[in-house]
């Protein structure tokens, strides 16, 4: 799993400016075109179709859009959790059941989290889909997250199948992976979707 741990935070952080700026230049008429193809693949997907719960996460500025996606899931009768994640020092997350996008709330690190309140996932997540945000994808399904390895912990004992939605400009030929880093196993991108792992 780890054939790059020589990478220093800061050639790191160099590569989240590097896809972070490039994220930023997809303009809202690519968008307009790009979000709805990536979530028809993503919808498409067999393992997305027979999940009977989805866990999902609030785009964030740049990102594909993910409301669409949490409104098929709905109709289609799933569980739908968001991640609400713990202080900084214990670095975990927990996801919440959503039924309704107001039950979002402006949360740490200024995403849209749920309510505290809301039922948290429970028991196994053999027959969970998780969808996982990242700047960039590469194509071992590795990710380049955004520094806080929430999502890298929460994969690592995660059963169920993973997979990343982005942009096709942003998935990288390689990127630099640690002992602790964790691939998706799909990556959907607005030219189809591919099995990675």
């Amino acid at each position: 799993m780890n054939n790059n741990t020589s990478i220093t935070k800061e050639e790191k952080s160099k590569l989240r400016d590097k896809y972070l700026n490039c994220r930023l230049g997809v303009d809202a008429d690519m968008r307009k075109d790009y979000d709805p193809r990536i979530t028809a693949g993503l919808l498409s997907l067999a393992t997305y179709r027979y999940a009977d719960t989805i866990l999902l996460y609030a785009a964030s500025k740049g990102e594909v859009d993910t409301d669409q996606i949490f409104y098929d899931a709905i109709k289609s009768e799933k569980a739908v959790y968001y991640p609400r994640c713990c202080p900084i020092n214990e670095g975990k997350m927990h996801f919440h059941q959503v039924t309704n996008l107001d039950q979002l709330v402006q949360g740490q690190f200024g995403l849209r989290e749920p309510k505290s309140h809301l039922p948290t996932l429970s028991g196994d997540t053999i027959n969970t889909f998780c969808i996982v945000p990242a700047l960039s994808f590469d194509k071992d399904g590795y990710r380049l997250g955004y520094g806080k390895g929430y999502y890298d912990r929460f994969l690592a004992t995660f059963e169920g199948t993973s997979a990343g939605i982005t942009y096709s400009v942003l998935k990288a030929d390689t990127l630099p992976r640690g002992f602790y880093d964790m691939p998706v196993d799909i990556v959907v991108t607005e030219m189809g979707a591919e099995v990675v792992k």
